[in-house]
């Protein structure tokens, strides 16, 4: 099972009603990996199993042809973007 996330807002706020914002998604996953954390420190495994599994579920865009990660799901390579949106999602995989 994959979980995708439908109408959000990306980082770009000019581009809004996005499905699959990679960004939005990574943030997602990040912050569920990290209450796996907290559940293990807890001593809740079962919770940290849960929050784990579904982690690992959470959709990430990527466009295998040209090797990137789109924004969202039909982005499009030279689309104008109002944020940079690369150093977002180099921020969020640093500490993935």
């Amino acid at each position: 099972m994959i979980s995708c996330m439908t109408v959000v807002m990306p980082p770009d706020e000019w581009s809004y009603d996005v499905n699959n914002s990679a960004f939005t998604n990574m943030v997602a996953a990040q912050s569920l990996l990290f209450a796996a954390k907290v559940a293990l420190m807890c001593q809740l495994p079962k919770h940290a199993n849960d929050y784990h599994y579904y982690a690992e579920r959470i959709y990430i865009p990527f466009d295998v042809a040209v090797g990137y990660h789109p924004e969202y799901d039909g982005y499009t390579v030279g689309m104008k973007l109002f944020t940079d949106f690369s150093l977002m999602l180099l921020c969020c995989v640093h500490f993935h």
